[in-house]
């Protein structure tokens, strides 16, 4: 069953607020992305070593579900990463068709000191925001997220 149609002023304010996930999205990205440089590794890389150290070893498409990344994007940055030793892939035991991909210990390292550089980045994003606006953002964004899950699992 469809949901039902919103009314105007909904769509407006529906249009507004897509429009500022978009540009936060930007501004996060523009300001995590630099910080990374010196942990020496991208947006998408940290994703993936935090998903990996929070989800375990996994397969290239449940990492691409994880970061909500493309596939193709996920494996160019899972080869990058290979090659600096912060992943390996190996052949699944139980599907000789698929990888398992896990993390090393240098990755686990990369990956924390790239959340911290990450967080101190967007830590100054947030500035113009108190500590009291930021939990009611975060509770709301949760929110959110809880919403959109529940819908996916009754689906």
């Amino acid at each position: 069953m469809a949901p039902a149609r919103p009314r105007p002023d909904t769509l407006e304010l529906a249009e507004q607020l897509s429009q500022l996930f978009f540009r936060m999205r930007k501004l996060a990205y523009a300001s995590i992305a630099p910080a990374l440089e010196d942990s020496g590794t991208s947006v998408v890389g940290l994703q993936i070593l935090t998903c990996l150290v929070m989800e375990g070893p996994a397969t290239q498409r449940s990492i691409a579900e994880c970061t909500s990344q493309h596939p193709a994007g996920v494996s160019r940055e899972l080869d990058a990463l290979e090659a600096r030793g912060l992943v390996v892939r190996r052949r699944d035991r139980t599907d000789r068709r698929k990888f398992s991909v896990a993390i090393t210990a240098p990755g686990r390292a990369c990956m924390r000191a790239g959340r911290r550089a990450a967080v101190v980045a967007l830590d100054h994003t947030m500035r113009g925001l108190s500590r009291t606006d930021r939990k009611q953002l975060h509770g709301l964004i949760q929110k959110l997220l809880r919403g959109h899950e529940a819908d996916s699992v009754s689906s």
